[in-house]
């Protein structure tokens, strides 16, 4: 489907002239360009040139003598959309990707009886969605994502028999999800994603027996997960994160043998793991952290051979780690912060051979005890570890002290300063915002209590641009506060930014949240304090100590 919607847009591009089209269309082409500020788009070439020319404009394609084609993605275009895009009866591809278009989706729209793809997203359209969209019958792509669309969605979009793709996410749209879309019999793709739906999941989904990705997080669903998840045989990301979902997770999951990504945190889940999850054999990501999960990581955990990234921080699991974990040899990152875990880390558990990918452990705020295995030390990639606040005892094992490549935070939280080591706390180069902060990046700065220390990182620019300094364009960054009442602020730690690329728990890779002028000395950051965010600029005072003051400090 990506590979067609690709060819569909190079054949969007520039072409001659096949016929000249009637003149209700080359007006509605010339409502488009005024409607949209078009002396101001990035590319207008051709646009309101001669009769008879309108087939060369920039983005537009013509069969015959009627427009079939606009595309003019990323393109600068403002203002609002005209209601004469109706008389464009022949279109096929609508596609207006990435600008700053406002006001309601034309209803008339759906007089566009061949339209095959309707993309506008990005873009910063209000009002609701028109339920005569419902009419077009030939749409097989419809795409009104990031947008500020509100009001419910119309039962209506269950008649569009030969949809695809339906993406919705990222707007402000309520109530709950039409048990209707139950009927888009050929559906792949559903993202509703970021809005403020409510009520469960309707099990008239069940019928989505093609549907690939099912995305629904960032609303207020509730209700249990229902069973028939596991029946969609050809899921391959089911994303249902962010929500008020209580129960147990199904053991049907564990029979989605397509399943790559499985996201279910924060939520209000209980009881304990399945089993049955270790079935799935080309799971990349699972994320179950921020429930109330019990009991033990299974066993057969260790099968997700194809695993790189588990999350399971705070929960209320409980036991010991099995070794059979150690087997999974793609997994680049885990989680198990912030649980009831006990117990002793075998060394089995970090043999050789075991863990062959894994960068981060991070098992912080946990009841382990005993010694920390030596063989954690000689695990091939690991760059982070962090295993503060437990119960461990004896002296750090040699081989940590050794690994140069380690950042090790092993305090225990009991005063045993022989476990102290390094120093970097955050769970990798950077914490992950809140959803509902709203912020645009995926990393953000953090004051840590423990140390008083803020860490973070910045990006360098000069004059706007792209800086650098030996080289590196980011620094991962630790503060300390020097005088609170100056606002005075000074560099204790620093390194080149995720120099080990290292993603974060949703897969991506961080950015930074700060920014630092190289011309003006001036450094913006986010920052969280004990969870109030605050938007905060500081002022290079001394470039020699590292000395900063504080400018502003707005709370978010």
């Amino acid at each position: 489907m990506l590979l067609g919607l690709f060819l569909l847009t190079l054949m969007a591009q520039p072409g001659p002239a096949e016929a000249q089209v009637a003149q209700i269309e080359r007006d509605a082409l010339i409502a488009l360009y005024q409607a949209t500020n078009g002396d101001d788009w990035v590319t207008n070439s051709g646009w309101l040139g001669e009769i008879g020319t309108e087939c060369t404009w920039y983005g537009v394609v013509c069969v015959g003598d009627s427009v079939t084609r606009i595309a003019l993605d990323s393109n600068g275009l403002t203002g609002s959309l005209p209601a004469e895009l109706a008389d464009l009866t022949g279109l096929v591809y609508l596609s207006l990707y990435n600008g700053e278009v406002t006001g309601p989706l034309p209803a008339g729209l759906s007089s566009l009886v061949d339209l095959e793809v309707l993309a506008i997203d990005r873009q910063q359209l209000s009002g609701t969605i028109p339920a005569e969209l419902g009419e077009l019958s030939k749409l097989r792509v419809l795409d009104l994502s990031v947008n500020a669309l509100e009001g419910e969605i119309p039962g209506e979009l269950g008649s569009l028999a030969l949809l695809e793709e339906l993406r919705l996410n990222d707007n402000q749209l309520s109530g709950p999800i039409p048990g209707e879309l139950g009927d888009l019999a050929g559906l792949l793709v559903l993202s509703l994603y970021n809005n403020n739906l409510d009520g469960t999941i309707p099990g008239t989904l069940s019928g989505l027996e093609e549907l690939q990705s099912l995305r629904l997080y960032g609303n207020q669903l509730s209700g249990t997960l229902p069973e028939f998840l596991g029946d969609l045989a050809d899921l391959e990301r089911l994303e249902l994160q962010s929500n008020n979902f209580t129960g147990e997770i199904p053991e049907g999951l564990g029979n989605l043998a397509q399943l790559q990504s499985l996201i279910l945190s924060s939520n209000d889940l209980t009881g304990s793991i399945p089993a049955s999850l270790g079935n799935l054999q080309n799971l990349q990501s699972l994320y179950l952290g921020n429930n109330a999960l019990s009991g033990a990581i299974p066993a057969e955990f260790g099968n997700l051979t194809s695993l790189g990234l588990l999350v399971l921080s705070n929960n209320g699991l409980t036991g010991s780690l099995p070794a059979e974990l150690g087997k999974m040899s793609s997994l680049f990152r885990l989680y198990l912060n912030n649980n009831q875990f006990s117990g002793a880390l075998s060394e089995a558990l970090f043999a050789p051979g075991n863990f062959a990918s894994l960068l981060g452990l991070y098992a912080q705020a946990n009841n382990f005890s005993g010694p920390i295995p030596a063989g954690l030390g000689n695990l091939p990639k690991l760059t982070e570890v962090n295993l503060s606040q437990n119960q461990f005892s004896g002296a750090v094992p040699q081989s940590i002290l050794d690994n140069a490549d380690l950042d090790a935070y092993l305090l225990n939280g009991s005063g045993n300063d022989e476990l102290m080591f390094a120093g970097w706390p955050a769970p990798y180069n950077g914490v992950t915002p809140a959803p509902g902060l709203g912020l645009e990046f995926n990393n953000i700065g953090v004051f840590n209590p423990q140390d008083g220390y803020i860490y973070s990182c910045l990006r360098l620019e000069l004059n706007g641009e792209p800086g650098a300094i030996d080289g590196v364009t980011e620094f991962g960054i630790a503060f300390g506060v020097l005088s609170e009442a100056e606002g005075l602020i000074g560099v204790v730690m620093q390194r080149q930014f995720n120099k080990g690329k290292a993603r974060n728990e949703f897969s991506q890779y961080p950015d930074c949240s700060g920014v630092f002028e190289l011309e003006t000395g001036l450094y913006t950051d986010y920052i969280d304090v004990n969870g109030d965010i605050f938007l905060a600029s500081f002022l290079l005072v001394d470039d020699v100590q590292l000395t900063l003051q504080l400018q502003s400090l707005e709370a978010i």
